[in-house]
């Protein structure tokens, strides 16, 4: 792969990469809602990016270049975590439980595998294991009554990210990277595809409080 062509991938990847959560965060803190959002997903993609910052600075080669994008992804879902606690109907405590417990099983999943294979079997792992982070919020969105409160940018921006990072680790044959790549493809699709199927006005924000918020007409529930 030519060097600028490759810089260029992983600058791109970096930016929405470290976007991809922001959207979702805003909507949190701007219409307070959180339906269809899934705290089990929140909680395990903060333990999981931790992870990817380990693999970056430990497997060394081309990995590396995923360490800008763990440390503003991790940064990010600890913010859409505090605010799953602030916004969500159900008993705080309940709320802190659900995101702390699947966090902490993020970043127990690979050490069996560091331990077994050292960082080839770690990032094999890490990647296989984002289909499982990412699974939570695919559920939520076929299941959930009401989805207003998904961010149809965040889910379009991590499936353009995941296509980015498997150009990139194509290039070096990069385990971790091709399967990061594979597994976000396959999720992120999965819940565009559930919000297409699901858009109908019934989806649309009913809470008086929202004001003149801005909606976008193609995706009921807006930005």
């Amino acid at each position: 792969m030519d060097t600028a062509f490759q810089i260029a991938v992983v600058a791109l990847a970096n930016i929405l990469g470290g976007a991809v959560a922001i959207p979702q965060a805003s909507r949190l803190i701007r219409h307070r809602r959180v339906d269809g959002v899934s705290t089990l997903w929140a909680g395990s993609s903060v333990g999981i990016n931790l992870w990817w910052i380990a693999y970056g600075l430990g497997a060394g080669d081309s990995s590396w270049a995923i360490i800008p994008v763990g440390v503003i992804s991790t940064i990010a879902y600890l913010l859409i975590s505090v605010n799953l606690v602030r916004f969500s109907s159900r008993p705080r405590g309940s709320v802190v439980a659900s995101l702390i417990v699947p966090a902490v099983i993020g970043v127990a999943l690979p050490v069996p595998a560091f331990a077994l294979g050292g960082w080839p079997a770690t990032g094999i792992t890490l990647g296989t294991i984002y289909g499982f982070q990412l699974l939570p919020a695919v559920i939520a969105v076929y299941r959930s009554r009401d989805t207003s409160g998904v961010s149809v940018p965040t889910w379009i921006m991590a499936w353009t990210e995941a296509l980015l990072w498997g150009i990139y680790g194509f290039g070096p044959r990069d385990p971790g990277i091709l399967a990061f790549a594979t597994t976000g493809l396959v999720m992120s699709s999965g819940v565009l595809l559930g919000l297409f199927i699901r858009r109908s006005p019934d989806n649309a924000i009913p809470d008086p409080d929202a004001r003149d918020e801005l909606m976008d007409p193609a995706w009921p529930g807006g930005y």
